[in-house]
C-alpha cells in the first residue's frame, strides 16, 4: 500500500516548477493510468484512490507559486490487489 500526495493539475502533462524547470504533474485520471502501466509492466494489478484537492489559503502563505489555477494536491491511496486461490 502506498499513502501520499503530491502537486498535481487538473490538466496533466509538464507544469512550469517554482524554482524553475518542468515538473510532471498528474490529474486523477493520468495518475491511475500510470499505475494501470505500471500493472501490466509488473504483471501486477493496483487499485488506485485519488483526489484533487483545490489549495487552500494556508499552503499558498507558504510561497507556493501556483501558476494558474488549475493546480491542485493531488492525494492519493494505491492498493495492490492478489488473486486468492482455494484448493480443495
Amino acid at each position: 500500500m502506498v499513502v501520499e500526495r503530491q502537486g498535481g493539475n487538473l490538466v496533466s502533462g509538464e507544469h512550469e516548477h517554482r524554482r524553475g524547470g518542468t515538473v510532471l504533474r498528474h490529474n486523477g485520471e493520468s495518475f491511475k493510468k500510470m499505475w494501470e502501466v505500471v500493472g501490466e509492466a509488473t504483471g501486477t494489478k493496483w487499485r488506485v484512490e485519488v483526489e484533487m484537492i483545490a489549495h487552500d489559503r494556508e499552503y499558498l502563505k507558504e510561497g507556493a507559486n501556483i501558476h494558474n489555477s488549475n493546480g491542485r494536491r493531488l492525494r492519493f491511496s494505491v492498493f495492490r490487489e492478489y488473486e486468492v486461490f482455494v484448493i480443495s
